[in-house]
């Protein structure tokens, strides 16, 4: 359904909307209005339970690690309104031939909240994508970020999209602060600035909850880290659960093998089943011990 929305867009109208939204203008007169009619012919439903929100550029490789191209989750950067655009800095140029500023853009929030080529346009991205949210979402914040995990000002994520979500749209929304394997965490659950974004959940009356560094996040931050201590205390406890699960059937089948033969013939006395059930918990015991040991 959702491919088929985005294969039925206008291409070439969806360009030629963000360009003139932009293009032979001064970078400070462009406003979130400007791109109203891009976004309107951009946007597109994404799967409910999906989205992703973020803050923060040290937590960006992660979000796009873990959305996994949008197959896992869907963040702004994945929808068509920010694909178009990328992470690029553009701005218009009211001199150059071309209408577009191939040199220098004002830096970020240069030009204020909503004003600027670009932070007009994800300002007005963000407003659309949040939107569109619907179900459980997910925000990954950075626990290192200068200045606290979550930004009041200069942030698109509570200034753009927070204002727009409802309880009628979403169900629950789950906080994850992200700590890079190596570093000491920074902002906690508890933190002064996570504080405040729970608070504001409540007053909107959406479910809410906190984690740091959740289980699904940190298997993934240990794919480049398998020898740091807080990896090999999570390999060791998937592969104690994998080697459980492992045996876990072959076990199941044996001993009711062994009941039912117990149950149903006089020829298979009790001390028999005893001996037979002995060596089994000692062999299921020693599977699980080797495994926990060799790992």
């Amino acid at each position: 359904m959702i491919i088929q929305q985005i294969r039925n867009k206008n291409c070439s109208k969806i360009w030629d909307l963000l360009f003139s939204a932009f293009a032979f203008k001064d970078p400070c007169d462009v406003t979130v209005q400007s791109y109203e009619p891009f976004m309107k012919e951009a946007a597109h439903d994404y799967p409910e339970n999906k989205a992703l929100f973020w803050s923060g550029y040290d937590a960006l490789d992660i979000v796009m690690e873990y959305s996994l191209r949008g197959q896992r989750r869907t963040s702004l950067d994945r929808t068509l309104m920010g694909y178009s655009v990328g992470f690029s800095s553009f701005c218009g140029s009211t001199t150059d031939p071309s209408g577009i500023n191939t040199t220098s853009c004002p830096d970020e929030w240069q030009c204020g909240h909503g004003k600027g080529s670009t932070d007009a346009f994800w300002t007005m991205a963000s407003n659309y994508f949040a939107e569109y949210a619907r179900g459980d979402i997910k925000i990954f914040l950075y626990s290192n970020r200068p200045g606290g995990a979550v930004h009041f000002k200069n942030s698109h994520l509570m200034l753009s999209e927070i204002p727009i979500l409802t309880s009628r749209d979403i169900s629950h929304v789950e906080i994850n602060l992200i700590t890079h394997i190596g570093e000491t965490p920074g902002d906690m659950c508890e933190s002064e600035s996570v504080v405040k974004l729970k608070q504001i959940l409540t007053k909107k009356a959406i479910p809410h909850n906190c984690s740091e560094n959740p289980r699904d996040v940190l298997h993934m931050l240990c794919v480049d880290h398998v020898d740091d201590p807080e990896c090999i205390g999570m390999t060791s406890h998937s592969s104690l659960y994998g080697a459980i699960l492992t045996i876990l059937p072959g076990t199941v089948f044996a001993l009711v093998l062994l009941l039912t033969l117990s149950a149903t013939s006089t020829k298979f006395p009790s001390t028999l089943f005893m001996t037979c059930f002995m060596c089994i918990s000692v062999f299921v015991s020693l599977r699980i011990f080797t495994q926990f040991l060799f790992i």
